[in-house]
């Protein structure tokens, strides 16, 4: 029963969340399916901000960028991203159950569905989806919103991955921008030199901090590191952009699918 399900360890249950958030059943959540949890905690950003709410997770829980976050990351996300550390177990257990009937209601219909309209089906099957996940996670998580938003030290590292991408063509150019040596090294007065002479506007000081992470030294693979910052927002942008092309070409599909309706009748 659910009451007995209350009493499980708050391990157990969350696991069961990320099994039912778990839409393709790969051991991964995704950043489509992250962003739909991350919604319900309070995330109301557009595509471009969940980009970068997305590139950070990848950084700080150490995310494969494709794959998304496996079960360990999660409850790691969970509790600090999320902000959901002291949600109580019957609300974990509401949840769990809500979502199961969403999604097997989900696929018991879109099994029935004709495949001459498989493509327009599967999006309106999917949007039925995400308004039905909608109303079973407003019952079981309290409605405050606790997603944190993106921190001061990504938003600084950030600004750097963007401003080295904006003016060299790779991490060898990038590199060289601040040292004429391949494998040299950078002390704090060097790159901070440097960064003045790139007119570099960002906080130079708490850059070097976040780059060198306790070392002396700001050497080839940091200035690497802080390029590929970038990657898992640059994937989650052309994910959209994809989407957004699918949805066009269902929506005149199913233009045209009526129009041929309308010339039958």
């Amino acid at each position: 029963t659910q009451a007995a399900r209350s009493h499980q360890p708050r391990k157990i249950l969350i696991q069961r969340i990320f099994n039912a958030l778990d839409e393709r059943s790969d051991g991964f959540l995704g950043p489509d399916e992250l962003r739909k949890y991350a919604e319900q905690c309070g995330f109301e950003g557009d595509d471009d901000a969940w980009a970068i709410e997305y590139a950070e997770m990848c950084n700080d829980y150490n995310l494969n960028a494709r794959k998304g976050a496996d079960l360990k990351q999660f409850e790691k996300i969970f509790d600090k991203k999320a902000g959901q550390a002291s949600i109580e177990a019957q609300d974990l257990v509401d949840l769990i159950e809500d979502t199961k009937i969403g999604v097997a209601n989900v696929r018991t219909t879109n099994s029935e569905v004709p495949p001459s309209r498989a493509m327009v089906t599967q999006q309106s099957f999917k949007r039925k989806m995400s308004q039905h996940y909608t109303s079973r996670l407003s019952r079981a998580i309290s409605r405050k919103k606790t997603w944190v938003a993106v921190s001061r030290n990504f938003e600084v590292l950030r600004s750097f991955s963007v401003f080295l991408r904006a003016r060299y063509s790779d991490t060898d150019a990038a590199f060289e921008g601040f040292s004429k040596k391949p494998f040299g090294r950078l002390t704090k007065a060097g790159f901070l030199k440097s960064l003045e002479r790139l007119e570099y506007d960002g906080d130079s000081e708490s850059l070097f901090r976040l780059l060198a992470l306790g070392s002396t030294y700001i050497v080839k693979r940091h200035i690497k590191w802080a390029w590929n910052l970038l990657m898992a927002e640059e994937l989650v942008r052309a994910r959209a952009q994809r989407r957004a092309t699918l949805r066009q070409r269902i929506d005149t599909l199913r233009a045209q699918e009526e129009a041929e309706s309308d010339d039958d009748e």
